[in-house]
């Protein structure tokens, strides 16, 4: 892509394109490698859906050529306002396989910050569920510049419908894998809502590390997190295509939706915040030998948010082991420190040594990196050792802030928005 189409959407181009080591480059080439190894294996569940990698990758060519057909070219922006389901998932394969760039907008947001985030994106196609359909008609009127809008939800919805059609399947281009794939909002600290962008080779570089690390295949990954947000995609269905695993979408932060779906799904892995953790550690419907099964339950991950009271104790008492503590954030994205299974967290500020990708340093006001010990902004870099030598490539920017993007992109260091120090041994402490 042009750098001058990021620079005008307050965007910097990526000084480096560095290859994933021996890994796929793009998230369609990732679906197509687990399609090969495992056609008939369960990929995909979720409200009234179930998909093989066979299936997934038919649905998501089918909506990519139906994004096409109605004028979505490489760029464009398809947005999705909805709650956990498989309509998000496949939406998102699909905008990735032609080099559309996905806009994901939580579903909780008042229809106002929503219309910013459609607005300020210039979206062309706007998936919402008929509540959402509904609130927005009164608007559409005055919104001359929106594109089409499509009821996306379980059953016979205008989306479902649109996609899910027989007919010959058509070649598709390369994607450029440092384009812009990804804008994930969030609000900032100030309050106000602003899009992280990401490439697929960002999206993609987290589950390539931990496909390395823990080569198991086939897991069984529960998600409540918003799968409009990178967190979400990263640590749902990009985890499961990467361990060549499947993907169960759970709505919301109800310990009962986990609690079944851990019984009915057979899940070995949830992807929660550390608040929907805690309260299924606390719900009195599933057994500890039940929970026991859940080795992600040991990654608690927290970026501004403080960890809950009492969560640390709570988890050794249910589960007999210490938690594994983590920094995470979406520009990461995903984790950033971990601390290692066999150590006991202290307290709630030590997020453990940088993940193999990435270096962590504290810089001074002057943007000099501070020796150990001494408290300022935590800063990362990539790693310069080992088999993810110089792999992780920031974050492209924030969607239309260009003074954002360049307040946070800074000789080669991403400027998080914490402080915390290192110690000798190189365990990330967050401030309070």
């Amino acid at each position: 892509m042009e750098d001058a189409f990021l620079f005008r959407h307050g965007l910097s181009p990526s000084s480096r394109q560095p290859d994933l080591p021996d890994a796929a480059q793009t998230v369609p080439v990732l679906l197509n490698r687990a399609v090969m190894a495992r056609p008939s294996d369960e990929a995909l569940v979720g409200p009234g859906a179930r998909f093989s990698y066979e299936a997934l990758s038919l649905a998501s060519q089918r909506a990519a050529m139906m994004l096409r057909e109605i004028g979505i070219a490489p760029g464009d922006r398809v947005a999705a306002s909805l709650p956990n389901g498989t309509e998000i998932v496949v939406a998102f394969l699909a905008a990735m396989r032609i080099g559309a760039i996905f806009v994901g907008i939580p579903h909780d947001w008042s229809l106002d910050d929503t219309l910013l985030a459609v607005v300020e994106t210039d979206t062309a196609l706007l998936l919402v569920d008929q509540a959402g359909h509904d609130a927005l008609a009164p608007r559409r009127a005055a919104l001359r510049d929106l594109g089409r809008v499509l009821v996306a939800e379980p059953g016979n919805s205008e989306w479902n419908l649109s996609v899910d059609r027989e007919e010959d399947l058509a070649d598709f281009d390369d994607i450029d894998p440092f384009a812009p794939a990804l804008v994930s909002y969030e609000r900032a600290p100030d309050g106000r809502p602003r899009g992280i962008v990401h490439s697929q080779h960002n999206l993609l570089l987290p589950g390539t590390v931990d496909a390395s690390e823990f080569a198991t295949p086939g897991v069984r990954r529960g998600v409540s997190l918003p799968l409009t947000g990178v967190e979400g995609l990263v640590r749902g269905p990009l985890h499961a295509l990467h361990r060549e695993g499947c993907c169960v979408t759970l709505g919301g932060a109800d310990p009962s939706v986990a609690c079944e779906a851990l019984r009915e799904e057979s899940l070995d892995s949830l992807a929660a915040d550390p608040g929907s953790v805690a309260a299924l550690l606390a719900h009195d419907g599933v057994a500890d030998d039940e929970l026991a099964e859940l080795a992600s339950l040991d990654v608690v991950l927290a970026a501004r948010q403080a960890l809950p009271d009492g969560l640390l104790a709570l988890h050794r008492e249910r589960l007999g082991r210490p938690a594994r503590l983590g920094y995470g954030l979406g520009e990461g994205p995903g984790a950033v420190t971990l601390t290692r299974p066999d150590e006991s967290p202290l307290d709630a500020a030590g997020r453990g040594r940088a993940q193999p990708h990435l270096d962590v340093v504290i810089l001074g006001d002057d943007d000099r990196e501070l020796p150990d010990g001494k408290r300022g902004r935590v800063g990362l870099r990539p790693n310069g050792r080992g088999p993810y030598t110089m792999a992780w490539t920031p974050i492209l920017g924030y969607w239309n802030r260009p003074d954002a993007t360049r307040a946070a992109l800074h000789g080669g260091v991403f400027r998080t928005e914490a402080q915390g120090h290192l110690d000798a041994d190189g365990e990330l402490f967050l401030a309070s």
